[in-house]
């Protein structure tokens, strides 16, 4: 049974990787602690429900004072 698709031909060997022109890092030029993301996003802030009406409502109040 075909299915009328054409046959592709094998695919060729991926050529060897070749080595970087630079030399590694020595021991000593390797940081201990790693860099920090350039970005990090904050946590979620929670508060209380008491709290997040308090808020509101001196805003609410300030503004119409």
């Amino acid at each position: 049974m075909t299915t009328g698709l054409p046959r592709l031909p094998p695919l060729s060997p991926l050529p060897a990787p070749t080595p970087s022109p630079l030399p590694a890092p020595h021991l000593s030029e390797v940081p201990e602690t790693p860099t920090p993301p350039y970005r990090q996003t904050p946590a979620p802030v929670t508060v209380s429900q008491s709290y997040l009406r308090k808020l509101v409502l001196e805003r609410w109040e300030a503004e119409f004072k």
